[in-house]
């Protein structure tokens, strides 16, 4: 039986991160991400 971690690409390197990710952009999705990003936060 394999190992799980023999699956897990651990080599890659992350090309872009988030402080957080909105998903939907209806009314809510749209006025979560402004606020985020007006706070800062790379959405």
């Amino acid at each position: 039986m394999p190992n799980d971690s023999t699956h897990l690409n651990t080599k890659a390197q992350a090309q872009q991160t988030f402080d957080a990710i909105v998903i939907g952009s209806g009314i809510s999705g749209g006025w979560a991400a402004k606020e985020l990003t007006e706070k800062g936060l790379k959405v």
